[in-house]
């Protein structure tokens, strides 16, 4: 055996994967789609707040990138590595749906938009240019209604983008503290670039605060040694939450949630995640939150996400508008939900899937 080989370190075995984080990601994904689609007025109150399910996927994010930076972080191709992987994940369906709207609106002329448009969706640039570029303003509402979802994955793409060189190049402890320099800047940012419309709700900058709560867990988490304190402190991060949703509503255009509220979300989804991992392999809770259908769920959600919405506007375009009867609206939400799921099923198993194991296959680590 040659000697370089000898003296290789052994390959870095990837975590295994934790089934209880795809329950909290089918959870997030349940809630956005409640939010889109489930509008009954007895569950509106309930589901209006569904677009913070937004939020608990940048804190799991944060918290899973932040992970495997860390593990990956001693070895070397450690950019090639991630930035491999996280090609291959998040490119094929994010612009097999792209090119999907992109040639509908060449069927339907009243449709089309500005090369500048697309360009910003290509280059995953809404989320940075949220505060100057209205993108919706002169497209038509279906559209606008499918596309709206690709600000969250701009977020996400720009912090894979800045984080893979934060992880590699700081040490354990200017990590910690630039994640608690964002956690305090991004209020700030959201109070200075508030205004009607929220735009500040799109905006990275304005935003990471909420992955960096998922990074500050993985980060916190091997040294804790006791569930109390992240007990109790979701017991009080949980209240203060909820009297600030009491007293706003909730209401993305309140200056007092836009400061405060985003921030409180994002440590009470922080410590849910954190909490959850710290309970027992064994204990109950965590035993239901393995269970087959919430996994599945988690699973195929990157596709939900981004399907859902398009989907429902096309159940409903094929449904009878004059049909108000609750039994009638309930079975249309029905066959639209089915039918989102339906297509990230076989966008998993047919397409996704492949691609996961190709990538397997090209990025494993030396042996």
């Amino acid at each position: 055996m040659p000697a370089a080989a000898a003296q290789a370190p052994p390959a870095v075995r990837p975590a295994a994967r934790v089934l209880e984080l795809d329950t909290l990601r089918a959870a997030a994904i349940l809630a956005v789609m409640a939010y889109h689609e489930v509008t009954f007025p007895l569950v509106r109150p309930l589901t209006r707040q569904g677009w913070a399910g937004v939020d608990l996927f940048f804190v799991l994010s944060g918290y899973l990138i932040t992970g495997i930076l860390l593990r990956m972080k001693p070895r070397a191709g450690y950019f090639r590595r991630f930035y491999g992987r996280r090609f291959f994940r998040i490119f094929p369906p994010y612009y097999g749906f792209l090119l999907l709207a992109f040639a509908t609106t060449l069927l339907l002329p009243g449709w089309r938009q500005p090369a500048g448009v697309w360009l910003q969706y290509l280059f995953y640039l809404p989320s940075i240019t949220a505060l100057w570029s209205n993108l919706g303003a002169h497209m038509p509402a279906a559209l606008w209604m499918s596309l709206i979802v690709c600000w969250s994955l701009s977020v996400e793409e720009f912090f894979y983008l800045l984080w893979a060189p934060a992880v590699r190049f700081l040490s354990r402890k200017a990590l910690w503290r630039l994640v608690v320099a964002i956690i305090l800047a991004a209020p700030l940012v959201r109070l200075c670039v508030h205004r009607p419309g929220h735009p500040e709700y799109f905006f990275f900058p304005a935003r990471m605060d909420t992955l960096a709560w998922g990074a500050l867990v993985a980060l916190a988490l091997p040294g804790v040694t006791s569930a109390r304190g992240p007990r109790w402190a979701l017991l009080a991060v949980a209240a203060a939450t909820l009297a600030v949703f009491g007293v706003t509503g909730g209401n993305l255009d309140n200056r007092l949630f836009v400061v405060f509220g985003y921030s409180l979300l994002a440590a009470l989804f922080a410590l849910l995640l954190a909490n959850v991992l710290l309970l027992p392999r064994e204990h109950w809770l965590r035993r239901a939150m393995r269970n087959p259908v919430t996994v599945w769920i988690g699973m195929t959600s990157y596709t939900t996400y981004l399907i859902h919405r398009p989907v429902q506007l096309f159940v409903e375009h094929l449904a009878d508008p004059a049909a108000h009867a609750l039994p009638y609206r309930a079975a249309v939400l029905a066959v639209s939900l089915t039918a989102a799921f339906a297509v990230s099923g076989l966008s998993w198993y047919l397409f996704e899937q492949p691609l996961l194991r190709l990538k397997d296959r090209l990025l494993s680590p030396a042996q």
